[in-house]
């Protein structure tokens, strides 16, 4: 495949299912000086590569492919990039990845990105996580922490990311470093813990006082009879929790369980600002690659609606929606 000065006025591109080398991507960036948007879809990449490009707005790279025994590293030089998507959920291979907001150098097998203005971030940390790859003891220690290139994007203010259960820990230390995040997107993915906390939202809110929408999904969480949980509920105070600038907040999937109760209640009470409520059952979440995933719907949500109104109706003040669908 060539690129020639034929597409020096190209804006979008987007490669599907290509094998892609270094040389392929130099005659690109070198012939497109106009490249806005640029998405590599379950490509096969054949060595370690560079996106170096002043234009480029717009980056994703998703189900890219690499084969388990092979490690890919890929640098990124983009001064006015906005926005990132990064999902890999074919192959058994980790890629090291970590983002800089001011300069790029290299330094043994880690991924660096240059990319002063990146404000917005689609990271599928759970797909991540899925490939585990046999690596020996040294080799272990490289692989990446699935958050790793996260905590360093101190700047940016859009986040959507899927993680599973087991991360939620790492993921509270991770997500209270990004102060100026506005809007927030979560998917927990895996099988239901029934002593799973919420209340670690509250920190991440507390750290992040521009947030203005926070979305929060629970996916394969197949809890039955959920509806009876609400009749343990103890009213809990956290102490110092404050915001005022949230206005909306929508949790979706397994929602009607204590602990995710005890949140909203939480935040019905105590953030200012709050405008609108959403209750959801179907799971719904954007996955990457302009795709959302198809949801469920649990049967016994008309019961869970009941009680959710029931145990939320006294902490909604006269300014906020609280709305069960």
């Amino acid at each position: 495949m060539e690129f020639s000065g034929v597409f020096k006025n190209l804006t979008t591109l987007v490669l599907h299912s290509v094998v892609v080398q270094q040389d392929l991507l130099q005659g690109l960036f070198s012939n497109c000086i106009n490249l806005v948007n640029f998405t590599l879809d379950d490509c096969n990449f054949k060595s370690d590569l560079e996106i170096i490009s002043p234009t480029l707005l717009h980056l994703n790279i998703v189900n890219w492919e690499v084969a388990h025994w092979r490690k890919r590293n890929i640098y990124i030089i983009a001064s006015n990039l906005s926005s990132i998507e990064y999902t890999c959920n074919k192959g058994g291979a980790e890629h090291t990845m970590k983002i800089m907001e001011a300069q790029s150098c290299r330094m043994g097998k880690t991924f660096y990105v240059t990319a002063p203005r990146l404000l917005k971030v689609f990271w599928d940390a759970a797909k991540r996580q899925q490939n585990p790859v046999d690596l020996n003891a040294s080799e272990a220690q490289e692989n990446p922490d699935p958050f790793g290139p996260i905590a360093s994007l101190r700047h940016i203010e859009n986040l959507a990311m899927i993680c599973s259960p087991s991360q939620i820990a790492k993921l509270r230390n991770v997500l209270v470093q990004l102060r100026n995040l506005k809007q927030l997107e979560l998917c927990i993915e895996g099988a239901y813990d029934p002593n799973t906390k919420y209340l670690w939202i509250l920190d991440i809110a507390m750290a992040c006082q521009h947030l203005q929408k926070l979305s929060l999904t629970i996916r394969n969480s197949h809890l039955k009879n959920s509806h009876k949980i609400g009749i343990q509920r103890e009213r809990r105070k956290v102490a110092g929790f404050f915001h005022n600038e949230l206005k909306y907040v929508e949790l979706r999937g397994c929602v009607c369980t204590i602990n995710l109760i005890e949140l909203a209640s939480h935040l019905l009470r105590n953030v200012n600002s709050l405008k609108q409520m959403t209750f959801r059952s179907r799971d719904t979440f954007y996955i990457g690659g302009e795709t959302w995933n198809k949801g469920s719907q649990r049967s016994c949500w008309p019961k869970c609606r009941n009680i959710i109104h029931h145990m939320l109706k006294d902490d909604v003040n006269e300014q906020c929606q609280l709305i069960i669908l």
